[in-house]
């Protein structure tokens, strides 16, 4: 065996200097606070046709919240309740240019709170948030005007019975200015979850009612009569506005819980749910629909309501296993469908849970996060999985402008994000971490990074992160946390009480606060940098201190190199028949080191790359050499101050 040490390796051609993973490929450019002495959270955030974010939330604040800007005082406060109830949940929306200049915010208080659950943003720049409130709300305007919902009061005995929540819907210009404001109200809870609009500027609400009797202001929401059918809680509302707030129709029923709604610019609305039974629709019109699930098994069912409010089309596909749940989807215009889909937390039968894609077996220890892919037709294409030692969940997933797909999670203390190219990233946080993902079309891994931490406390996880790109790709990232962390490499202190410190929070500095505050942040996504590989004609330019070359003709008896300390690298099989799919890199480092490996052809072209984190110890990394052709590959095995190249022979 030959080997030469220096800044040169002649046998290889190859010139090096500093071989290592930058510390942030990300290009974040900023982080701004919604703060306060107690909770504040983002529930919706949207950006506008002209590339300003729009966000809605909830502060819990006597004094309102403090909302930061590009000029980096908090000077935007939202004040006082007039019902004096600090101890309920307010309402703040607020707009941002691309610059991060707070264009305006306005609020909205309730005597029992209010709670807004989404946003949207029409063609026009215009705001529709939707929830739900208790009691009466008083909506506030930039031009001083104000919009008063009523809600109901009943005559049960308990309070939480007494003042049930009611749906709410409101439309703010540009300008922040109300323009007006919808309620929908019963007995029991009715909420608006989330809005589309068409290209007429038509909006359409999506909602539930917890009873079989919701009153809007042109409709009322009851079983039908004769019908046959009875509906004990309305888990399907759509109601569609006019552009000036005036109700048109709504469909309602029951027998699926949706998951995703979504409207396109013809204003088909698509209910994206789970459903055992039947899904029974009756319509303000007086038109009845029974969309039948005959072998009472779990199904994903997308039903398509027209711009009339009828169901135009329905799909059904069996869930394959209960275990499964599809959490969040996006579409491409040609009908591709990408998703993130996770092990069914509902289900009840402890942590050894297992989904089935194509006829494959993906089993888990906890719940795991899977990214996945549907053609055109419905069907499973690809599928790729993510694990960790812990939990790891969903949290969004949206497109870039060049077809990339962007998603985010959470994980506890340790994930594998790995992509069909074969690369693996590892992430570690203290406690759960949040981390940003980008994939191309075909399931390929180009870059994860860890963003911050998440609140440990609380185990509900949608309203926690929000995901949108504006039109020159760039990635806006909103949430909440009650830790003190490092968010997107900006230091985030949490405002209020901090919570009785656990002793092991004490040794390792970790501080956990009772309440939590909002974020937002951003990333220019064309920023996105690989590993510095730069290529003349023969030449392949890699920089790094120290390099280490075998011997052209590698010897899978002796491919230790014992002269390296702290380092002992062994390839096996080596040299591989063309029959053989694996080479097995077995790695013995003494302390913990980041670990960059690329397979390169003899022209320098990058084949496979991956990057992963190991403790010390001895590791095994497999590599897929399935359809290599025979001849000389090299991999580069690179740590933070040192390159090992290694050859990889094929022989027919």
């Amino acid at each position: 065996m030959k080997f030469f040490i220096s800044s040169i390796v002649l046998s290889l051609v190859l010139q090096i200097s500093i071989f290592a993973q930058p510390k942030t490929q990300f290009d974040w450019q900023t982080l701004y606070k919604i703060d306060g002495e107690k909770c504040e959270s983002v529930t919706g955030m949207e950006v506008t046709t002209n590339d300003d974010v729009v966000l809605t939330g909830i502060y819990q604040d006597e004094g309102g919240c403090r909302i930061e800007h590009a000029g980096g005082e908090k000077t935007y406060g939202i004040n006082s309740d007039p019902f004096g109830t600090y101890s309920y949940s307010n309402l703040f929306l607020a707009r941002y240019d691309r610059e991060g200049n707070l264009l305006w915010s306005v609020n909205g208080e309730s005597s029992r709170g209010i709670h807004p659950w989404n946003l949207h943003c029409d063609k026009d720049g215009n705001s529709i948030v939707v929830g739900n409130f208790r009691d009466t709300a008083i909506l506030y305007s930039t031009d001083g005007r104000e919009i008063l919902l009523e809600g109901v009061i009943t005559d049960y005995y308990s309070d939480y019975e007494k003042r049930p929540l009611n749906y709410f819907v409101a439309k703010y210009d540009s300008k922040g200015r109300i323009l007006w404001a919808r309620s929908g109200r019963s007995n029991k809870h009715s909420v608006a979850f989330d809005a589309g609009s068409d290209k007429d500027g038509n909006i359409y609400v999506r909602g539930y009612c917890h009873s079989n009797t919701m009153g809007l202001e042109s409709f009322m929401v009851m079983p039908v009569p004769k019908s046959g059918w009875y509906v004990q809680n309305y888990s399907i509302v759509v109601v569609k506005y006019k552009p000036d707030g005036t109700e048109e129709w709504v469909t309602y029923g029951g027998g699926g819980t949706v998951k995703e709604f979504k409207v396109d610019q013809n204003g088909h609305c698509s209910l994206d749910m789970l459903n055992y039974d039947d899904v029974l629709l009756f319509s303000s019109s007086g038109e009845q629909w029974s969309i039948k699930n005959n072998d009472r098994r779990m199904k994903r069912s997308i039903i398509t309501l027209g711009p009339d409010g009828s169901p135009v089309d329905s799909i059904s596909y069996h869930q394959g296993d209960s275990t499964m749940r599809i959490f969040k989807t996006i579409q491409r215009e040609d009908g591709r469908t990408f998703g993130l889909v996770t092990t069914n937390p509902t289900e009840s039968r402890g942590r050894n849970f297992h989904l089935v894609w194509n006829e494959n077996y993906y089993k888990t220890n906890w719940y795991d996060v899977f990214l996945a892919s549907w053609d055109s037709l419905g069907n499973e294409d690809w599928i790729v999985q993510f694990s960790g030692h812990e939990e790891e969940r969903p949290l969004d997933i949206v497109f870039d402008r060049n077809g990339n797909i962007v998603i985010s999670g959470w994980y506890e203390q340790f994930i594998e994000i790995t992509g069909r190219n074969g690369k693996t990233i590892k992430l570690e946080s203290v406690l759960r971490g949040l981390f940003v993902a980008v994939f191309n079309e075909n399931g390929e891994l180009l870059h994860a990074e860890n963003c911050g931490e998440l609140p440990y406390d609380s185990w509900a996880f949608e309203e926690y992160l929000h995901l949108d790109v504006d039109s020159k790709n760039r990635l806006y990232i909103s949430g909440q946390t009650n830790m003190e962390c490092s968010i997107a490499g900006r230091e985030m202190n949490i405002d209020g009480e901090m919570r009785e410190q656990r002793q092991w929070e004490i040794e390792n500095d970790v501080k956990i606060y009772r309440y939590s505050d909002a974020f937002f942040v951003s990333v220019d996504l064309e920023y996105i940098q690989e590993p510095v590989l730069a290529q003349t004609d023969s030449i392949v330019v890699i920089d790094s201190l120290i390099s280490i070359a075998e011997d052209p003709k590698p010897n899978e008896e002796d491919p230790i190199i014992p002269e390296l300390p702290g380092y002992d690298i062994k390839l096996f099989p080596n040299p591989i028949g063309v029959n053989q799919h694996e080479v097995n890199v077995q790695l013995q480092i003494a302390i913990r080191r980041d670990v960059q490996f690329i397979i390169m052809d003899q022209n320098g072209k990058q084949l496979q790359t991956r990057s992963n984190f190991f403790e010390a110890g001895t590791h095994v990394e497999k590599f897929d050499m399935t359809g290599y052709a025979a001849g000389v590959y090299l991999m580069l095995i690179g740590f933070d101050d040192i390159v090992i190249t290694k050859r990889i022979v094929v022989v027919e």
